[in-house]
């Protein structure tokens, strides 16, 4: 009896025992996430674009650049002129995505010199009208080289010439001819060899550590020439010395207005006084050439500048608008 008690008791605490948890479900690892691929290029000759607000995409394989800019055209609302020489032909191949207009230009136009021209977009340009608040956009885009055009019959490109190169130019004839070809070899050869020192020593001295022989260098500089402007662009963003950096301005000034105009309207956020007044009066030049109406707009913005001088050169600016 005992043990026939024991086990019913035993197998009723045994009903009473829980169960082990069930193991918990295992966790699937979430799927790697990969970004989408960036889309392929087109076929050799296509162009892909597109515009969302003011970023561009362009995605070209082996296209000419004429119509790839003609794209960015229609895309960005601004007409294509020639200036003296036409794109050169070729193919590019573009891979931009989310790029800015200027980005797109600089891409399709590498190699090619260019100008940009900016207007007001309601296109009322009466010099009468206030500006304050009135957006600018691109309107047009000029291909080519604009120092060397001049306006002639036709319209054609004219190239200036140095007073000694036009007298070599000029026809002459008989035993007078040959007898001044010895003297006319000579001349060519002496101003060869003056120019070579002169780039020479612009070479050696405008990145001295000597600010006097930084200046020096930016008197013998040219800045019709490609180089030379380059290096009195990169003076007046970058040089340590503001003495430097305002002749720089003031000799960048001297230069083909349509290529400067970027470089002085940067200058006018220097931080010396002196470099921003050398800036507005080089600007001044400038605007007398090449009228970009956001010269007007950043230089007369300096009228209550905390300085006399730059006070002063946005006053001369003003004045000379209004003669």
């Amino acid at each position: 009896m005992r043990l026939a008690a024991a086990l019913v008791l035993s197998a009723l605490l045994g009903c009473g025992e829980r169960a082990p948890d069930p193991a918990p479900p295992r966790e699937t690892p979430p799927a790697a996430r990969h970004p989408a691929p960036a889309p392929a290029l087109p076929q050799a000759g296509e162009i892909r674009a597109s515009r969302q607000g003011e970023r561009y995409t362009l995605l070209a394989s082996e296209v000419a650049p004429h119509a790839a800019l003609a794209e960015l055209s229609v895309l960005a609302g601004f007409r294509v002129e020639p200036a003296e020489n036409e794109l050169p032909e070729g193919a590019l191949r573009l891979e931009l995505r989310e790029a800015t207009l200027d980005e797109a230009l600089r891409a399709i136009l590498r190699g090619v010199p260019y100008h940009v021209h900016f207007e007001f977009a309601d296109g009322d340009l009466s010099p009468a009208r206030s500006f304050a608040g009135r957006p600018i956009v691109l309107s047009r885009v000029t291909i080519g080289d604009l120092s060397t055009r001049a306006p002639g019959a036709g319209g054609e490109a004219l190239v200036t010439r140095a007073p000694h190169e036009r007298a070599l130019a000029e026809p002459t004839g008989g035993a007078e001819s040959r007898e001044g070809d010895g003297a006319r070899e000579r001349l060519r050869d002496e101003a060869e060899s003056r120019e070579r020192e002169r780039a020479a020593a612009v070479e050696r001295d405008w990145r001295d550590a000597r600010a006097g022989v930084r200046l020096e260098a930016i008197e013998q500089m040219e800045p019709d020439g490609e180089d030379d402007r380059m290096r009195l662009a990169t003076l007046l963003r970058d040089d340590p010395s503001a003495e430097v950096r305002a002749a720089a301005a003031e000799r960048l000034a001297e230069g083909n207005p349509f290529a400067v105009t970027e470089s002085l309207l940067g200058a006018l956020e220097d931080l010396d006084p002196e470099v921003v007044a050398q800036a507005v009066s080089g600007l001044e030049d400038v605007y007398a050439e090449a009228p970009d109406p956001r010269i007007r707009e950043r230089v007369t913005a300096l009228r209550q500048h905390r300085d006399a001088g730059v006070r002063e050169a946005v006053a001369s600016f003003e004045e000379w608008l209004d003669e």
